[in-house]
């Protein structure tokens, strides 16, 4: 392996990404994630925020079954099932298959896109609209309650602002956090690094680049706080809302 020249170090020390392994994500991943591959170097150091080889042979094939998984959930076909319920429980089972941890009662429409699918972990309650993509090169971590707009993008893949170091085609990634009860309106992205807090509302169109404090409204490019949200109290069942609005 060649030296590396003086001005490449220095960019690389000046980079946003991290310069170590977060040991304790790769424990938590192992132990919490179905399918990841554990023992991988780029993989370790991609979950990690530090800079590595997307294109390593192991990492490059699993997009490329993922991107096949895509297909095959739709030709999961409603007209093969004889109710809703029926439908439903294929399509999950499918998507735990996918998605590293998948909590009870999901919804994901057709098509959905992630990188990997077994670096995100989902809660209960989730929905997903039409084109949900997740770029997961990092860890996703989506809590309970959490329901996506259509063409929701949750991207954990960045690269390096420097020219010189960007065509050498290393990238780096950093983790996602949605937190419960969260709702991203259609057309939002959510960047690299963010927390999405308890309750909040992402905009429709919005751009979050920065964390999105609990029970609030953002919106906008970038996104900034427009209003504060009640926090949640005790619910009530929807045919007792629906009754009481008739």
């Amino acid at each position: 392996m060649a030296p590396l020249p003086d001005h490449i170090i220095e960019l690389c020390k000046n980079c946003k990404a991290k310069n170590q392994k977060d040991q304790e994500l790769i424990n938590w991943a192992n132990e919490t994630l179905r399918g990841v591959p554990k023992g991988n170097e780029e993989w370790e150091r991609g979950i990690s925020g530090m800079l590595y080889d997307s294109a390593e042979p192991d990492l490059l094939f699993k997009r490329f079954l993922a991107n096949d998984k895509t297909v095959e959930y739709g030709e999961i076909k409603a007209k093969d099932h004889k109710d809703a319920q029926s439908y439903n429980d294929a399509r999950s089972k499918f998507m735990r298959d996918v998605v590293g941890h998948l909590g009870s009662n999901s919804c994901f429409e057709y098509p959905f896109f992630f990188d990997y699918g077994f670096n995100t972990y989902i809660g209960d309650n989730f929905f997903a609209n039409f084109n949900l993509t997740i770029l997961d090169c990092s860890i996703v971590k989506i809590g309970n309650g959490v329901m996506c707009g259509p063409n929701v993008s949750i991207i954990t893949a960045t690269h390096p602002l420097d020219p010189t170091l960007r065509k050498s085609l290393v990238e780096y990634a950093l983790p996602i956090t949605i937190e419960d009860n969260v709702w991203l309106s259609s057309n939002c992205m959510v960047l690299p690094g963010v927390t999405v807090g308890k309750g909040s509302i992402v905009a429709a169109g919005a751009v979050v680049s920065k964390d999105v404090p609990p029970y609030t409204v953002v919106g906008g490019v970038p996104a900034k706080v427009v209003k504060s949200l009640e926090k949640e109290q005790d619910g009530a069942e929807l045919e007792d809302i629906l009754a009481f609005t008739k």
